[in-house]
């Protein structure tokens, strides 16, 4: 089975592509899963806004074959001449951006994301469980040891932290495991951050491969095989509140800092 995505214009829903975009991700997903081959067609689409295709036939253990068909031309006064539903050079010019950016209304200037960061003991302990219930080796990248709260948070997602550094306790309910990636599924005990998560599966990713980033532990939990303890088996984690700044090597970051 093959799914071909072609980099070219597809019909915008209502003038917005990111929204055509959702449309055709959820469309294309609906069909893989049933087994179906599946030709994909979108707008000036870049190889990286199609990770969730390759992350679902990769995790999800499909047997497609993925094609992708890179058209040469990226001029974008050539491709609005060669539209057919009315797409400008600004929206040309707009799409080579990517449908797929996270653009967060009010967004804090300074930070990058917002999270829980764990304390070197619940991180050695973390990975020493991992370990003990998977019976897998972890991968050459070991995490640092964080759960993201939201990633390019707005000015109210920050100030809701308030001076940051607060202790939080996560409990461990199952985990998740593939040769590019490892991780913990979390439950927020405490209410008062479980509201601040924007991940529809809370984790903590605990190691991957060199060749794939660790947010595709979204990913794995998503679309992989996901093990849940029982409740006797569950541990708790302990870590601090904060933020990391743009262009920081730094893992945690109070924001009373």
């Amino acid at each position: 089975m093959i799914i071909l995505i072609l980099n070219m214009e597809a019909i915008l829903l209502g003038g917005e592509i990111g929204q055509a975009h959702a449309w055709c991700q959820s469309t294309v997903l609906k069909k893989l899963f049933s087994g179906e081959t599946v030709c994909a067609c979108n707008t000036n689409t870049t190889l990286p806004e199609l990770n969730a295709y390759v992350c679902a036939a990769i995790f999800g253990e499909l047997s497609h074959k993925i094609v992708f068909a890179v058209m040469p031309e990226k001029n974008p006064e050539v491709l609005a001449k060669r539209g057919l539903h009315g797409v400008t050079t600004s929206k040309e010019n707009n799409n080579k951006k990517g449908p797929f950016q996270i653009n967060t209304p009010n967004a804090h200037p300074k930070f990058m994301y917002t999270g829980i960061f764990l304390n070197q003991q619940s991180i050695e302990s973390l990975r020493f469980k991992f370990v003990q219930w998977s019976r897998q080796c972890l991968l050459p990248r070991l995490a640092k040891g964080h759960m993201t709260l939201k990633y390019k948070p707005s000015l109210d997602d920050v100030s809701a932290l308030g001076s940051g550094g607060n202790q939080v306790s996560l409990k461990i309910i199952g985990y998740a495991f593939h040769s590019l990636v490892q991780c913990a599924l979390v439950d927020i005990i405490d209410e008062s951050y479980r509201g601040m998560c924007a991940n529809k599966f809370p984790h903590i990713t605990i190691s991957h491969d060199e060749n794939c980033p660790p947010y595709n532990s979204n990913e794995l939990l998503k679309y992989g095989r996901v093990c849940l303890l029982p409740e006797n088996e569950c541990i708790f984690v302990t870590g601090n509140v904060g933020a990391v700044p743009f262009n920081s090597n730094q893992e945690t970051f109070t924001l009373g800092e």
